[in-house]
């Protein structure tokens, strides 16, 4: 029974099933159907959270697929986004997170493929910040504080496809479009377009924006791109980017000293690993080219930059190597010249330059990058062109300084340089620099011949060691011939001969003579001659001139510049410079300089030494002290002793020198061109001064063409001249050359005789002197003039003349004198007034004779005796040279007997030879003729009863006697008691007749 209920229940059991199933399906139908109803309507949730995920503003709809509308979505209590991870996901590599962000996406895009629009209009993350995200099912629009994003995706089953149609970066003013494809199967990654601009900068140009295009693939742990980019005007924009080296240098090049006209980036590659030292390396493996169109490349800051038409960037290496196209430099050409970089990428930051250049020229420009980048002045500057092969490096030291080595050759065939001012000519100069800033500063100069002017030419080795502040020059002169006429012109503002009549013959010869006048001829301070063939070398300190090691010929310059202090030293001169505060120039011995200085053998300066230092640099003035020696110029003390010494203080400015000895017995003044010297008790001898062998002494006394004769017309217009020419120069302003010499209590000595002086003056000028002298009551006027002196004394005393002739030879009177000096000759005439002659052996002698002579008796008179000759008046013609004395006329009138007659005084053997007729006053003729004349007595033509006597023998010893004209006729007695018959007797005769 049981067994036939049994198949009614299993229907059942099935049947219940289905029901079941139908009734869940409906169900679920129903549901659907309900959700769908619903969501098809819309819901609209205003606040919603789950955990710390809060949601306001939720607003879900389904059409064919879903639409989802938040107003916000608040992330920042949640730890979804939390920086603390395991260590395990710190080592994570970049692959993987690749790969796992490639899965997300891939999911995401799987997720939103049933998303028809996905709005999230706000999403607060932990950091408060706030992002946007819009998908309206083909373009995705993401928006954040530093960027926003217009993106397209499409999916296949190989690839991933993006589009960039916009990505924005305000921040950086950057904006990107491209396209992107990513390989699912091989997890790769290619750039097929990618275009970024920076919506700042704008090409004023080509009114385009700058932008760079960059192709290429990446497999996450490496990539490779190619960047090509616009033409740009500039590269500001990357500054941000180059920040991140954290290298100011760098920038400073990148951006300051660097410019141009335009920029372009030409297949520029960058190979890339992607790892924590991803910025360091950035740049490892980038290489390329970049354009410049007109670049400037300063090398130092401030200075005159590098300029080329164009120029190519060549990045490889981890360098930017710089090709020029026409660089050059301040003008001149620098063809295959370059500058490299080298990027602080696992290496040193450099800046490497090798400057090229035929055509490159030593001036003020080139010298300020010198400067800049060495440190050190130059004191020289070339207009000739140079071959300059130099390469510098200036790299970065650990303390971020710029560490500066520069090697090379600057060469050069016929350059004319500026050195110290002056100007010079080298026929071959090479210079060589082996410059490390801190460890050697080596600079060598070589050149087989300088030339300065007309006036010195050398063979030059010269070596500065700029670290050790030291320098040595070998020098071998070839000849020098230093004038000063050259070295220091005169600056004189002469006339114009444009406003000068053609005809105004005088003016034009007036501006000559004061061109020729301010036309130094001062001889040479250094005067070397020639190097013989024979002698030549080509290095200063070869065999070849072994002979001349004690030469003047070669000489050595060493010094130093330490601290600030310059010292340099001429050892074979005794010569030593010194600059610190002040300047010091010091002459230890100046005999080795005179055999080759014409200059100080002009002036006689054989022995001593000199000094010069600056008072005051800003002041210009030069204080001097000297020690002269061994000095052979005729001038004495008032101990007879000769003046060998002389001790001199001065100053010297430029238009004004002073010199004293330590005593102030000697000054020396020169102010412009007037220069005066003083002296005070010294002796001047007059036979030394005209003969002296000094050129400057001998010059004055033996003019150049002073032989030659001039007639007194002649004379008259050179003197017309002169006075014009004075009162040409008075009228512009012209200083003129004068010479004045004056002394105080001095006596001149010439020949055996020393004529004294209360005070002289001399002036020259115009090639003329002028000469005034005071004794006393006397005055002398001394005028020199085409190459003879006159000479004139007036009212000189007795004892003057004693003084001078150093006897006492006269008693009373008054002296005069008028004459000339010519060849060494002095001719004259002496004026004699009321004075008596005393002491004369000649007087003494005569009246010896009258004594031994009867017949002579009636001359021995009160005005004749052994007291003296008595003298009212009377004249000397005369001429008087270094060896003789000879009286032309002898004219004297005295109280008892007249004088005249000639003769010759031998000064050096000092013998006399006299002829002299001895007159009475009376005119006896009717008496004297009745009186037998035996040759004693003779009467003259002019009625005086005159006899003959000679002089001759010693001049201190002279012998006298009577010359006989006919044979002796009567006894000699009985003539003499004729002659000299009582006064009255003689009287009465005449009163006779």
């Amino acid at each position: 029974m049981n067994q036939q209920h049994t198949p009614k229940h299993k229907p059942n059991t099935k049947y219940k099933t289905l029901v079941s199933l139908f009734v869940f399906c409906g169900t679920i139908i129903v549901l659907c159907f309900l959700g769908y109803k619903v969501l098809n309507e819309g819901i609209y949730k205003q606040e919603l959270s789950f955990g710390f995920v809060k949601i306001e503003g939720l607003y879900l709809k389904l059409e064919n697929k879903f639409i989802v509308d938040i107003k916000k979505v608040d992330l920042s209590q949640s730890t979804l986004f939390s920086s603390e991870t395991s260590n395990d996901t710190k080592q994570e590599n970049l692959k993987d997170s690749i790969d796992s962000a490639m899965n997300w996406v891939q999911n995401i895009f799987w997720i939103l493929s049933y998303f028809e629009t996905l709005n999230i209009h706000k999403i607060i993350f932990p950091d408060n910040t706030e992002r946007a995200i819009l998908y309206d099912g083909s373009h995705y629009l993401i928006t954040t504080p530093h960027f926003s994003a217009i993106l397209n995706t499409t999916q296949s089953s190989k690839d991933i496809n993006l589009e960039i149609q916009s990505l924005i970066i305000p921040e950086l003013f950057l904006e990107a479009t491209g396209y992107m494809q990513y390989h699912i199967g091989s997890k790769t990654l290619d750039i097929s377009t990618l275009q970024i601009s920076h919506t700042k900068t704008l090409n004023q140009a080509n009114n385009e924006i700058a932008s760079i295009y960059i192709t290429g693939n990446t497999d996450f742990q490496n990539a490779t791109l190619t960047i090509n980019s616009s033409t740009w005007d500039q590269v500001q924009f990357l500054k941000p980017y180059i920040a991140l080296l954290d290298n100011k240098t760098l920038e400073s090049w990148l951006f300051k000293q660097i410019q141009f006209e335009s920029i372009q980036l030409k297949n520029l590659t960058l190979k890339l690993s992607f790892h924590k030292y991803f910025v360091q390396n950035l740049l490892a493996d980038m290489y390329g080219s970049i354009h410049l169109h007109k670049p400037t490349i300063s090398i130092a800051p401030n200075t005159t930059p590098i300029i080329a038409s164009d120029a190519t960037i060549n990045l490889a290496n981890k360098a930017l190597d710089i090709r020029f196209s026409e660089p050059s430099f301040a003008g001149h050409s620098l063809d295959t010249s370059a500058v490299q970089i080298h990027l602080p990428i696992n290496q040193v930051f450099g800046v490497f330059v090798q400057l090229r250049s035929k055509d490159l020229v030593l001036d003020k420009t080139l010298l300020d990058l010198l400067y800049a980048i060495l440190d050190i002045h130059l004191p020289v500057q070339t207009s000739s062109a140079l071959d300059t092969t130099l390469d510098l490096a200036l790299k970065l030291n650990s303390k971020d300084q710029l560490e500066t080595q520069v090697n090379g050759v600057i060469s050069g065939k016929n350059v004319n340089a500026i050195l110290f001012g002056q100007p010079i000519l080298a026929t071959d100069l090479q210079t060589t620099l082996n410059i490390d800033r801190d460890k050697k500063r080596l600079i060598s100069i070589k050149s087989s011949q300088i030339k300065y002017a007309d006036m010195l030419s050398t063979q030059v080795t010269f070596d500065i060691d700029a670290l050790a502040q030291t320098l040595k020059g070998d020098f071998l002169i070839q000849y020098a011939d230093l004038l000063p006429s050259k070295m220091f012109p005169a600056h004189v503002n002469y006339p114009g001969f444009k406003d000068i009549a053609d005809d105004d013959v005088m003016t034009k010869n007036i501006i000559n003579a004061i061109i020729k006048e301010n036309t130094s001829t001062l001889p040479s301070i250094l005067q070397i001659p020639p190097l013989s063939q024979n002698t030549e070398s080509t290095q200063p300190n070869s065999s070849s001139n072994a002979t001349q090691s004690n030469s003047i010929r070669n000489i050595t310059l060493e010094g130093s510049f330490k601290d600030g202090i310059i010292n340099l030293a001429i050892p074979q001169l005794t010569l030593s410079f010194k600059q610190d505060s002040m300047l010091h120039i010091g002459l230890e011995k100046i005999q080795t300089l005179y055999p080759h200085s014409p200059l100080l053998q002009y002036f006689g300066v054989k022995k001593g030494s000199l000094t010069l230092h600056n008072k005051d640099a800003n002041a210009g003035e030069v204080l001097l002290e000297a020690k002269i020696e061994n000095l052979a110029y005729p001038v004495y003390d008032k101990n007879h002793q000769a003046l060998h010494t002389l001790e001199l203080n001065g100053s010297i400015q430029a238009d004004d020198i002073m010199l004293t000895t330590k005593d102030q017995h000697i000054k020396f003044h020169k102010h412009l061109n007037t220069t005066s010297l003083v002296f005070k008790d010294y002796n001047l001898d007059i036979n030394e001064l005209m003969e002296s062998k000094i050129p400057m002494l001998y010059e004055i006394f033996h003019e150049e063409g002073e032989s030659v004769s001039y007639t007194p017309e002649e004379i008259a217009q050179k003197n017309a001249f002169i006075r014009q020419k004075r009162k040409f120069e008075n009228e512009h302003n012209i200083a003129p050359h004068i010479l004045y010499l004056e002394s105080n209590n001095m006596d001149i000595v010439y020949g055996d005789f020393i004529i004294p002086t209360d005070s002289a003056t001399i002036t020259m000028r115009d090639k003329r002197i002028n000469a005034n002298a005071a004794y006393g009551n006397g005055i002398a006027d001394i005028n020199i003039a085409y190459g003879r002196a006159n000479i004139t004394l007036d009212n000189f005393s007795s004892s003057f003349i004693n003084q001078v002739l150093s006897k006492q030879l006269f008693a009373g009177g008054l002296f005069d004198f008028s004459g000339t000096l010519k060849d060494n000759t002095l001719q004259g005439e002496i004026r004699i007034q009321n004075t008596t002659f005393k002491d004369f052996a000649i007087v003494q002698n005569i009246v010896g004779l009258i004594d031994t002579i009867p017949s002579l008796i009636m001359f021995k008179k009160p005005g004749l005796s052994n007291d003296g000759y008595e003298i009212k008046e009377g004249k000397f013609l005369f001429s008087m040279n270094n060896e003789y004395l000879g009286f032309e006329s002898v004219d004297l009138t005295g109280s008892a007997i007249d004088i005249d007659g000639n003769g010759i005084v031998n000064l050096k053997e000092r013998t006399i030879d006299l002829l002299l007729k001895a007159s009475t006053m009376k005119a006896l003729s009717n008496i004297i003729s009745n009186i037998p004349i035996v040759g004693y007595i003779i009467l003259g033509d002019d009625g005086k009863v005159t006899t003959n006597i000679v002089v001759s023998g010693s001049l201190d010893n002279p012998k006298t006697e009577v010359s006989f004209i006919e044979d002796v006729v009567n006894a000699p007695f009985k003539i003499l008691h004729r002659i000299f018959s009582p006064l009255d007797s003689i009287v009465d005769t005449l009163i006779e007749e």
